[in-house]
């Protein structure tokens, strides 16, 4: 087992030619590519060089990689369909860690943020997570907008941040002017 028998690469978003030496070098040994986040969404693939990199680089690389590692299932299938990797392609999903003992003693913290009232006289749903494009959170800003037709005293809270979080709130006001009605958006 030489040095060569093992090579592991870190490819986050392949926007430069170096992240592809190790596939392209490979002469034996395995080439382990670790995935973290989304092509489809990734705001950096635009232009002339998002589309080399969408239709050449990125499909080469994952499809000549010997193993790619993940952090999420709904990734690997993302780039399955949009660079169709071969099945010799071996897939591993490892999630983001999480401190269980930090998430629980962090849930029993009083965040004072709303008064009690405010969750009895509401209808209150509560979106948690970071606000981007790939989480679907505008589409539930915009599913939220026509729940208050049924239920009027219905707030949306959105606990979290994110680079979508103004695009989520312009959505909702928009929809508020169009439908005369009113939700809320309150980001935490």
């Amino acid at each position: 087992d030489g040095i060569r028998d093992h090579c592991v690469t870190g490819v986050q978003t392949c926007a430069l030619p170096i992240y592809y030496i190790n596939v392209l070098s490979k002469k034996g040994e395995k080439v382990i590519l670790c995935l973290r986040g989304s092509k489809r969404y990734d705001p950096n693939i635009i232009g002339m060089t998002g589309f080399l990199r969408k239709k050449v680089f990125i499909p080469f690389t994952y499809q000549n990689g010997d193993h790619i590692v993940s952090v999420a299932e709904g990734i690997l299938d993302e780039m399955n369909e949009d660079f169709g990797l071969p099945a010799k392609v071996k897939r591993t999903v490892i999630s983001n860690y999480y401190n269980i003992h930090e998430l629980k003693s962090k849930s029993q913290e009083n965040l004072d943020l709303l008064p009690d009232a405010f969750f009895e006289e509401h209808a209150v749903f509560i979106a948690v997570g970071r606000l981007a494009y790939e989480k679907g959170f505008h589409l539930l800003a915009e599913v939220f907008c026509q729940v208050v037709f049924v239920v009027p005293h219905a707030k949306l809270i959105f606990v979290g941040a994110g680079d979508y979080e103004k695009q989520i709130q312009e959505r909702i006001k928009k929809n508020q002017r169009s439908e005369e009605h009113t939700s809320e958006l309150q980001s935490h």
